[in-house]
């Protein structure tokens, strides 16, 4: 079988068809931004699947490395910044 996208205007619709695919075998993936999701239907979301996959404790580390990574480049940045205006000032 190959994978298909099914689109519709509601939650409720989008709700159905994951139903029905759910009863009949098909592996459906429910991708929903903030809309309302049938608590039945929660293991088809993609967060769902995303927040249980087993590498999730691995990219939450590196997200947060990422994090203090980027606080780290900013507090050295600083210094040089106002290094760096005190000397313009001066020049001018």
């Amino acid at each position: 079988m190959h994978p298909i996208l099914v689109s519709t205007y509601t939650n409720v619709a989008v709700d159905n068809l994951v139903e029905g695919f759910a009863a009949v075998g098909v592996k459906p993936l429910r991708i929903a931004f903030g809309g309302k999701v049938k608590p039945s239907l929660l293991e088809h979301t993609l967060d769902y699947k995303f927040d249980r996959h087993p590498l999730k404790p691995e990219v939450d580390r590196l997200a947060n490395q990422e994090q203090t990574l980027y606080s780290d480049l900013m507090a050295l940045e600083r210094p040089y910044l106002l290094w760096k205006k005190l000397v313009v000032t001066r020049v001018v």
